[in-house]
């Protein structure tokens, strides 16, 4: 019984029985992105940072960019895409696979197949620690690069408890980002990625490098879709280009 009030502030004291909240930046907060995930896994990517503040300025009135991102929920992918008439929609990302497969099909011969070897993608190799942000995992480079300080590490992956669930997430995504390109048609690329994913939580990959992480409770409407998902004839509306479909060439003033 004495043990039981111990176990108990334990319990309530884990982080990874909370929500996790983390952002990561590139360039210098060019380009962010906030990832949200409930315990119950429901999970909120939202971009942001000053390249998405410089397209506010030029998007219509109304525009809510802010809303740029996606939502898992029920196990399903889904793309917000803001709309210039205020409205956002949502797209379901295998809807989305689905179109691009249909346009790979049909124009995959107007592009050059590139190298059996460039289509597995970098190979990644362990190679020390680095420290990003006062936080310190394993470092990954391209098997090919050389050892120098000048040289950064291609992720860093650090397997800190407190960044589990961010590490479950952030391979849970890219494992299913790969398949939906490779059923799509696109060349199977990132099983090396995949490996290095799959030994914790990511403080730096892409280009990204981890900020801030927090545990604050998250409000269960962050994983409301603000839309009825678009149907497969809208998706194809949203996502083909209009000069491949022929609707753009005629408006096109000529010269």
């Amino acid at each position: 019984m004495r043990l039981l009030p111990t176990l108990l502030a334990l319990f309530l004291a884990t982080p990874a029985w909370a929500d996790t909240i983390a952002t990561y930046s590139a360039q210098g907060g060019m380009m962010t992105m906030t990832v949200e995930i409930a315990t119950t896994g429901e999970m909120r990517v939202t971009m942001g940072g000053k390249m998405l503040e410089q397209l506010k300025a030029k998007a219509p009135a109304g525009m809510d960019l802010d809303q740029f991102g996606g939502i898992v929920r029920d196990g399903e992918n889904y793309m917000l895409q803001p709309g210039p008439d205020g409205k956002v929609r949502v797209i379901r990302m295998r809807d989305a696979a689905a179109v691009m497969k249909e346009f790979m099909a049909a124009h995959m011969a107007d592009f050059s197949k590139p190298p059996e070897d460039a289509m597995q993608g970098p190979k990644l190799v362990a190679r020390g620690t680095a420290t990003i942000n006062g936080r310190t995992g394993k470092a990954f480079y391209g098997a090919d690069a050389k050892a120098s300080t000048k040289v950064l590490p291609v992720a860093v992956i650090s397997t800190d408890p407190d960044l589990a669930k961010l590490g479950e997430a952030m391979r849970r995504q890219f494992a299913t980002s790969m398949q939906m390109m490779g059923s799509a048609g696109f060349p199977a690329m990132g099983s090396s990625m995949d490996a290095v994913l799959a030994q914790g939580a990511p403080l730096a990959f892409a280009g990204m490098e981890l900020q801030t992480v927090r545990h604050d409770a998250i409000p269960p409407a962050r994983f409301v879709l603000p839309a009825e998902p678009a149907s497969l004839d809208q998706v194809r509306e949203l996502m083909t280009p209009k000069k491949i479909a022929g609707e753009s060439e005629a408006a096109e003033p000529r010269p």
